[in-house]
Parts: C-alpha cells; sequence; structure tokens
C-alpha cells in the first residue's frame, strides 16, 4: 500500500489529533500484513478443476488415469501401513490410523484410504469438488462415517493440526500449487514424529514435457490443460525440501503406464512422474 501525496498530507494535519492518526497508521499496518500473507493457491489450478468438478465420477469423464493413479497409491499406502507397523494385519477399530489427503479433488483417494479401516480427513481448495466428494462419501456405510472433507489450504490446515497425523499423502498436487516449499513445509509440520509422508507429482525433464504433450494434445488420455510443465518439479529438488524438515526419505519410486492395457505400475525411473515416502525424525 503506497501513500498518496493528499494522504500524506492528511497524515500531517492528523499529526495534532493523535487518535486519527494512529487509527490511519493501524489501517496501513494491517494492509501491509494481509498483503504478505503467503498462500499455495493458484487461482489458475483451481478454477480449472473446478471445471472438471461435475464430471469427476463418471466413467466417461476423461479421468479414468487419474483414477488408476489412486488406486495405485491407496495400494502403495495400504503396504506401507502394514511395513511400518501402524497398522497390523486383523486389527480393526475406527480411528486406528489417522491420515490427512491433501488436495483430495472429488474423493477417489479418499474413499480408497477409509476403506482401510483409516480415520481419513481429507482437504481441497476447490469448494466444489469438496462438495462433489462429501456427497458420494455420504452414499458409502464405510466412507460416510470414517471421513472429514474441508476445503481448506495445507498452509491453513497445518496452523491448527502439528504433529496431528500418522500419515500425509498428497497425490500429485505438488505441481498444481504456487510456494511448493512453503506447501512441503505445511505438509510436514502435520506429521508425527515417526509418521510418514508421501507425495508424488510430475517431474519436471525434457521426458516428462513429451508424456503431457503426447497424453494431453494426441492421445488425450487426461484433459488438455491438466499439467503445465513450467510448474513441475523434479524428484531430486522435492527431497531437498522435504529433508531439511527433519525427514529421512524411505523411498521414492517412478510410474509406468503401460499405454495398451491402461494400466500403471511402478517403475525405478523417476523422470516423468514419481512418489517419494519420507519418515519423519523429530
Amino acid at each position: 500500500m503506497l501513500l498518496s501525496f493528499a494522504d500524506f498530507i492528511d497524515l500531517s494535519r492528523g499529526y495534532h489529533h493523535g487518535s486519527a492518526i494512529i487509527k490511519m497508521h493501524s489501517t496501513y499496518l494491517i494492509s501491509c500484513k494481509m498483503s504478505t500473507n503467503r498462500s499455495t493457491i493458484n487461482e489458475k489450478e483451481v478454477s480449472f478443476f473446478k471445471n472438471l468438478s461435475e464430471g469427476w465420477w463418471k466413467e466417461d469423464s476423461g479421468l479414468q488415469l487419474l483414477h488408476e493413479t489412486n488406486r495405485l497409491m491407496g495400494a502403495f499406502v495400504q503396504e506401507e501401513l502394514f511395513r511400518t507397523g501402524l497398522k497390523t494385519q486383523g486389527a480393526r477399530g475406527s480411528g486406528q490410523v489417522k491420515i490427512l489427503e491433501v488436495g483430495c479433488g472429488g474423493g477417489f483417494l479418499t474413499e480408497i484410504l477409509a476403506r482401510m479401516d483409516c480415520e481419513v480427513t481429507a482437504i481441497e481448495v476447490v469448494p466444489e469438488l469438496v462438495e462433489i466428494a462429501k456427497n458420494h462419501a455420504s452414499s458409502g456405510p464405510v466412507t460416510s462415517k470414517t471421513t472429514t472433507y474441508i476445503a481448506q489450504s495445507i498452509e491453513d490446515h497445518a496452523k491448527h493440526n502439528a504433529n496431528k497425523y500418522d500419515v500425509v499423502v498428497s497425490n500429485f498436487v505438488l505441481e498444481h500449487v504456487d510456494e511448493k516449499e512453503y506447501f512441503l513445509d505445511s505438509c510436514t509440520k502435520c506429521v508425527k514424529r515417526g509418521g510418514l509422508l508421501i507425495v508424488s507429482a510430475m517431474s519436471k525433464t525434457i521426458w516428462s514435457w513429451l508424456i503431457i504433450n503426447l497424453y494431453e494434445r494426441v492421445f488425450a488420455y487426461v484433459p488438455r490443460g491438466t499439467d503445465d510443465w513450467n510448474m513441475c518439479i523434479t524428484a531430486q529438488d522435492t527431497h531437498k525440501m522435504i529433508r531439511k524438515n527433519n525427514f529421512e526419505i524411505i523411498d521414492t519410486r517412478g510410474y509406468f503406464h503401460n499405454i495398451l492395457t491402461g494400466k500403471l505400475s511402478w517403475w525405478s525411473w523417476w523422470s516423468i512422474a514419481y512418489v517419494i515416502e519420507a519418515k519423519k525424525l523429530y
């Protein structure tokens, strides 16, 4: 907020009227504080996914590949819950494991996690998608009881939920947000000591650029405009941001998409898309 010459004259006159100048000075400080608030929300991305909300759960919506990535991620999370001892075979009980999903969209992955007998909190910055997710989950006897949907950014959620969750999952969200380091800092803040952070994203390499263009413009596997290559980030850069928050990288793996069967599987190559699993040390 810049003061005009007229404002400056008014302030000078107000010097002789203490309450008036204090009030105006306070307004100026508040305005400055609001203008410097950090946010991970990219309005262009919000608008894009808002336009996809109505077809989120429809078979012919063009989101089949997104469904497939969530099924693979769900299986991976379940495997890691058992491997790390956060869950044990045969033990049931709602709320046994607390999971935060960051950027849940219309609830694909959220419902998969909820069916694992976990207590799932799912946050999303597109209100229309939150409503879609709530409505879909309400029809399931399990998902209606074990999921909580909130229209909220991760930075706002982290302010009141530090060290709360056993697992924080963010599936292909990192390449759609601003302030990536702040986004990851906020995610890590919500993880309990000894808990897990699982993040997937599109890499920023010549190979991912090629795949994004082929999948969106040639094969139409995903809606055109889904990924902006300039907003992507390499696994190596994501590693650095996560490690600085007292996390140990446990696993990093890439994705392989079989275009004949439409199925996804894990691959040792990270240069197109990747998932990183990390553990909070303290």
